[in-house]
């Protein structure tokens, strides 16, 4: 026979998963006040691993997606917790290239204001300006020097990698 647990014991394994915001009473609003999932037990230890990892799809797809809560009841009725955890890692991918794009864009932005200056601002060191090098500030601790004939693809993927050690 699977082991049962009461809802506190449901949410105790799920903060020790690293949910921290899951609570008895959540396990018990997905359980009986939305009806997320059928669970066919009585009694106080109603929950089997079946219904936990239906509460973990839950937390998941309500962190890596949009879709409302009747939405969600659907798919983690359909789909099995992995398929899920697939669907929730490509979203999470998903959201980390647009934010990737969207901060390669604003750079290239400032880059492309920066040549435009007829003088240097003072992320540039002027010494460097006359010699055709450019001079970056990365952070208070980074500066990066490279040669004019250095384009700005290239110089974004450059501060990505000294970002991700700095």
């Amino acid at each position: 026979m699977a082991k049962r647990f009461t809802a506190e014991e449901v949410a105790e394994k799920l903060r020790e998963e690293g949910d921290k915001g899951i609570t008895k009473r959540t396990v018990n609003y997905y359980a009986f006040d939305k009806n997320m999932f059928e669970i066919s037990l009585r009694g106080k230890k109603i929950f089997t691993e079946k219904e936990i990892d239906k509460i973990r799809a839950v937390r998941m797809l309500k962190e890596y997606t949009s879709c409302n809560l009747t939405e969600i009841k659907k798919i983690i009725n359909l789909k099995d917790l992995e398929e899920i955890k697939e669907m929730c890692l490509k979203r999470a991918e998903e959201m980390r290239h647009s934010l990737q794009l969207a901060e390669l864009s604003e750079k290239n932005s400032l880059l492309k204001q920066r040549r435009h200056r007829s003088f240097p601002s003072d992320d540039y060191d002027m010494d460097n300006y006359q010699k055709g090098r450019r001079t970056i500030k990365i952070n208070d601790d980074v500066r990066l020097v490279v040669s004019s004939s250095v384009d700005d693809e290239k110089i974004l993927k450059i501060i990505g990698q000294i970002k991700k050690i700095f």
